[in-house]
């Protein structure tokens, strides 16, 4: 289905869901980026302390051992192999301790990784990496071991003079006084690099670290850290469908209520017709728009009804004032032509002009029929009637129209209505004028009558050119004539067909073309049965 075929509902509905769907997206790779990034920087955090906790100051060699044993005491035996460990001496890089789980194929030295050796402090702070010490100042710690003050000397001098009225006390040595205890000089640690490695389908996060002596290299597994985000992305794959399909349903129910107003409009359209200008779009509590819109709609249909009333009256007032002098100039003719000379020319004029008169009168008649029709004010007769029977004196009255005609018959017997039988019969003939007018010189006429249920169904079908196909939906329009040039070798006015669904119409019943081509056209009449 094109998206000009969609209502204008299901178009809200559809946008509003795909913008809701867009935002949420949005909102889901915001979430998962932000979870990723806060769940790998707590693990860098923890990997930091861990490493941290051990390069503060100098460790023995096979302190190493212990932190693993550590480790094993902190995470247990089943998370023990989601960290591995590794430890290198940083002059010369000699391996000091390697965990069992650290994979074969991955190599990092502290050559591989640009670290020169300690050999003195340029090329420490030269190095690659930027460092930082963790004591906040060297002299909290006390001076390196080889920038430390000599020992005090013992003094060999003897006193100055004027001393020597003292009394002789010996020297005490300074070598005998306790030294006080030097803290451990200060360790510059790494400040940590981190890095994440893919290997044999599992992938570490790595936090390189060091001190003056050490290059540390502690990892992590993320396979728990990829679930945990798989888990998050799962539940938003669930979450997200539903909460599309309530927000759907939440706008589907919002937009019947916006569009309620417009509903309305609609069926009140539809119920307007010529006999229903009264209707109104009743007043209901609607948005701004949709209540300017009614008024406007009001407004137009109030319109319409004044000018619709005046053209009723004009058309009945006319016809109605037209009658009385036809019907004068009609009886002035008949009296003039009866008066004239036979065979003359008086008379032939007087004749030609009566006949002019009396189809100036059936259209004045019909006329007057359809502005009540359209007022809503077609009184009925009712009786009941048989159609059967009027169909057939239909029939028997085409050979008098037209000589040299083919009529065949197929009425059923007993098809009782109940309407007005004059204008039944106005009806009847005015198809059959037509499937006389339009016909071929030696053409047929095929009028057929059956009962199918509780309704009558009445055709009559001519042959002749047939009615073009762009045309096909006038021809119940008033005026309107097949044949453009309004030909009269059969009288007409291009009423008798607008005029015979008015009347069928009026008597709850259908009028319409079967079909129209270069063999027959055909009409057919629906009428409910009694």
């Amino acid at each position: 289905m094109s998206g000009k075929h969609l209502s204008f509902k299901v178009k809200i509905v559809l946008l509003a869901t795909l913008m809701s769907g867009l935002v949420a997206l949005g909102m889901a790779w915001f979430s998962l980026t932000a979870a990723q990034r806060i769940g790998l920087e707590r693990l860098d955090r923890e990997l930091q302390a861990l490493g941290d906790a051990h390069l503060a100051k100098p460790q023995p060699p096979h302190h190493w051992e212990h932190v693993y044993d550590s480790l094993l005491s902190t995470y247990g035996d089943d998370r023990l192999s989601q960290h591995i460990l590794q430890a290198h001496r940083r002059d010369d890089g000699q391996l000091l301790f390697r965990s069992p789980e650290w994979p074969k194929a991955l190599i990092l030295t502290p050559e591989s990784l640009g670290i020169s050796p300690a050999c003195d402090a340029q090329s420490f702070h030269g190095g690659p990496f930027p460092i930082y010490p963790l004591a906040s100042r060297p002299e909290d710690f006390g001076e390196r071991s080889h920038n430390r003050p000599p020992p005090p000397q013992l003094n060999d001098n003897p006193p100055p003079p004027e001393m020597d009225h003292a009394p002789f006390q010996p020297p005490e040595l300074e070598s005998h006084r306790p030294m006080p205890m030097q803290p451990p000089p200060p360790m510059h640690v790494l400040k940590p690099i981190f890095m994440t490695r893919t290997l044999q389908n599992r992938t570490w996060r790595l936090a390189i670290m060091g001190n003056d002596d050490v290059v540390l290299l502690i990892g992590a597994d993320l396979a728990e850290f990829h679930a945990e985000i798989q888990r998050i992305w799962n539940a938003f794959l669930v979450a997200t469908p539903v909460a599309l399909l309530l927000l759907a349903c939440a706008g589907w129910v919002l937009a019947g209520l916006t569009l309620r107003p417009v509903r309305v409009i609609t069926r009140v359209a539809e119920e307007i017709d010529a006999r229903e200008l009264s209707r109104r779009v009743p007043p209901m509590s609607a948005d701004r728009e949709f209540q300017r819109l009614i008024d406007v709609i009001n407004g137009m249909l109030a319109r319409m009804e004044r000018s619709f009333k005046q053209a009723t009256r004009f058309s009945a007032d006319a016809a109605h004032e037209l009658k009385t002098p036809l019907t004068i100039l009609q009886g002035q003719l008949e009296q003039a032509v009866q008066q004239a000379t036979p065979e003359s020319q008086e008379q032939r004029t007087c004749a030609g002009l009566l006949e002019e008169v009396q189809r100036l009168k059936v259209i004045v008649h019909k006329l007057l029929l359809l502005t009540k029709a359209d007022a809503g004010q077609m009184r009925l007769n009712r009786d009941r009637l048989d159609f059967s029977e009027m169909a057939q004196s239909v029939a028997d009255d085409l050979p008098g129209l037209a000589e040299g005609l083919r009529i065949t018959t197929i009425i059923e017997p007993g098809a009782w209505v109940t309407g007005d039988a004059d204008l039944l019969n106005q009806a009847l003939q005015n198809l059959a004028t037509n499937a006389v007018k339009f016909n071929d010189t030696r053409g047929e006429i095929d009028i057929t009558l059956r009962q199918e249920q509780n309704r009558l169904l009445f055709s009559i079908s001519n042959t002749g050119p047939g009615i073009p196909s762009e045309e096909q939906g006038e021809v119940f329009e008033r005026f309107y004539r097949a044949d453009k040039s309004r030909n009269r070798r059969v009288d007409g006015s291009g009423l008798g067909l607008s005029l015979a669904r008015e009347i069928i119409q009026a008597h709850g019943g259908t009028l319409a073309l079967g079909r129209s081509d270069a063999e027959k056209t055909t009409f057919i009449l629906i009428l409910p049965l009694n």
